[in-house]
């Protein structure tokens, strides 16, 4: 395989390869040498191994489902020092994996706060129309975690130094069920109305790129966001990926290439029609 024989493990792999081994199931070498290394660094072979051996096997599933067991048995220390690891990772498949066991538990700490803060605060005077009382959530509310797009969209913003309202960053991650009549028209005249729906799925592209162009990490992290604004985003931009992909099948390889390196610099958002349909008829199925 294109890994290299002498690839050290994480941390992360090296407990996940001990829990597969606990648990009986027989994992190639390769794959879990595959785990650590880079998107960005996958071959043509790295990536046909990962396809065949990795997503078409929902291997990525499994592994996070047995790294949230070791995650759910470690002390609180340990818990520290998975995150502070986590930070170090370049982005890899094991990232993948432990982001989203980390994102899990700080998601299920918002829920709890959240219903925590809901007694007292149904016991609370109306704050007067326009302000937010100390603690609480502003416009886009709620103790929505960041989704790891999310995270990384905000890193891409601050390195542009582009400022973007926290209430519209709040709203990316709450699904569009739980949105309130202020958060729906936040959206309409905020979000849609700026078109940052073109510019946040321009900054994803560009993170997909980096990321070796790896559609099933991206599709797996897609597939454990619930229908948000972001999944909305994300997945729109592998499913374009893959549009482009396929158009090049159908064309000399030369001139692909220059399509492809043309559609990557300038495209943007434009939602199919059936998407259009949906966003203007989410709210009549609210109501």
């Amino acid at each position: 395989m294109a890994v290299d024989a002498g690839t050290k493990r994480s941390f992360f792999t090296q407990q996940l390869a001990n829990k597969l081994e606990q648990e009986g199931i027989a994992t190639p070498s390769f794959v879990l040498d595959l785990l650590d290394k880079p998107f960005a660094s996958f071959d043509e072979e790295d990536r046909k191994t990962y396809e065949k051996q990795v997503k078409e096997k929902e291997l990525l599933v499994l592994f996070a489902k047995l790294l949230q067991q070791i995650y759910d048995t470690s002390g609180e220390s340990s818990k520290h020092s998975w995150k502070s690891m986590c930070h170090l990772l370049k982005d890899s498949p094991i990232k993948v994996c432990v982001s989203y066991v980390i994102n899990q538990e700080e998601q299920g700490i918002e829920r709890e706060r959240e219903v925590r803060a809901a007694p007292a605060r149904e016991t609370r005077p109306a704050a007067p129309r326009g302000t937010v009382e100390a603690g609480e959530a502003g416009p886009a509310g709620g103790a929505t975690g960041k989704s790891f797009f999310t995270k990384k969209l905000e890193r891409k913003l601050d390195e542009r130094s582009i400022k973007v309202p926290a209430s519209i960053i709040a709203l990316l991650d709450k699904p569009f069920d739980d949105f309130t009549s202020e958060e729906e028209q936040l959206y309409e005249a905020e979000f849609k109305g700026r078109q940052l729906t073109i510019l946040f799925s321009d900054l994803l592209d560009e993170l997909y790129e980096e990321t070796g162009r790896v559609s099933s990490g991206w599709n797996a992290m897609c597939r454990y966001l619930k229908d948000t604004p972001m999944k909305l985003i994300a997945t729109y931009v592998v499913q374009e990926e893959e549009r482009l992909e396929e158009v090049a099948k159908a064309v000399p390889e030369e001139a692909a290439s220059q399509q492809m390196r043309q559609k990557l610099n300038v495209k943007r958002y434009q939602p199919a029609p059936a998407e259009k349909k949906e966003s203007q008829s989410r709210w009549r199925k609210k109501a």
